[in-house]
């Protein structure tokens, strides 16, 4: 039995508003699967676990240190040689409000970032999130693609 992999997510979130609490701040892992089988394409998008870390006080900040959990069965296990597998994994730090990640997040044990980020959201924004660029997988792969720190804001925070 393969053994499962853990992530760990450091930093400080910080709430940027002065009279309003942050409340629901989540981190999510979530796994996209893309097949590809001649002219057949299907994409698969499942939530691996969600972690509720808390809410943050108006001009305060909540310090994060937690370590995700990836299930062991969590990866593509299709042997096919003409099936075409792409494998992705979005890490989401997720909340209603104004607010930024004032110091260095670190995800994962292969990649953090190479220098501090600041990141802030907008009042209307939903989320802003860190994900791992699509990675392509050979059928033979034994493990997930390496966890890097892009920062990216979601689709509803820029409408």
């Amino acid at each position: 039995m393969r053994s499962s992999e853990h992530i760990l997510v450091t930093g400080r979130v910080a709430n940027n508003h002065g009279t309003s609490a942050l409340k629901h701040v989540s981190i999510e892992l979530r796994q996209k699967v893309h097949y590809t089988s001649g002219d057949a394409k299907r994409s698969d998008n499942r939530l691996i676990t969600r972690l509720v870390c808390g809410s943050v006080a108006p001009g305060e900040a909540l310090p994060l240190h937690h370590s995700i959990q990836i299930p062991h069965d969590c990866y593509p296990s299709l042997e096919r040689q003409s099936i075409n597998i792409q494998v992705s994994y979005e890490l989401l730090l997720t909340s209603l409000g104004n607010f930024s990640i004032d110091t260095l997040i670190f995800i994962g044990n292969r990649t953090a970032c190479p220098s501090p980020l600041s990141i802030t959201s907008g009042d209307k924004s939903s989320s802003i999130y860190y994900c791992s660029p699509p990675s392509e997988h050979s059928t033979g792969s034994d493990g997930p693609p390496p966890y890097t720190t892009h920062p990216q804001v979601s689709a509803s925070a820029k409408e």
